[in-house]
């Protein structure tokens, strides 16, 4: 009789843990399914493959802006280069007796203002990303359903 009353007492124990487990399981898939901007089903496995998706999607993107930063570290550095260039040959001209190309030179390249944006749409959901000089900004906006 005792040996019955301790595994109807595992059981118990083991159900509840198990229990417990699918409820924790089931939190976890509906944080997935929050964090997805356009999920196409509301079973499991469209969960996570959509939310698979938009992992890819924001490697893609993440890729394309460091590319894009890249880019704008390079015409920096080479307009950075040719500024120097420009300086050198300037500070040459006074000697021949040309003083307006100094002051011309370092004026229009002090007054550059290097941006970019990118932007993805997709069924409910927004993306615009602005890069100003060194500063990203990030806009997201989700259509409510």
């Amino acid at each position: 009789m005792a040996d019955c009353c301790m595994v109807r007492n595992r059981n118990r124990k083991h159900f509840a843990t198990e229990k417990h487990r699918r409820v924790l399981l089931n939190d976890k898939y509906e944080a997935l399914k929050k964090l997805i901007p356009n999920p196409t089903k509301t079973d499991r496995a469209s969960t996570v493959a959509d939310a698979i998706n938009y992992i890819q999607e924001l490697k893609r993107t993440v890729a394309e802006l460091k590319v894009l930063l890249e880019k704008k570290r390079a015409a920096r550095e080479r307009r950075r280069s040719d500024d120097e260039n420009r300086h050198v040959t300037t500070v040459a001209a006074p000697i021949q007796g040309d003083n307006d190309a100094c002051n011309n030179g370092d004026s229009s390249s002090s007054s550059s203002l290097r941006t970019s944006w990118l932007q993805r749409k997709s069924k409910h959901t927004e993306v615009d990303v602005r890069i100003i000089d060194d500063e990203v900004t990030v806009k997201v906006v989700q259509q409510k359903r």
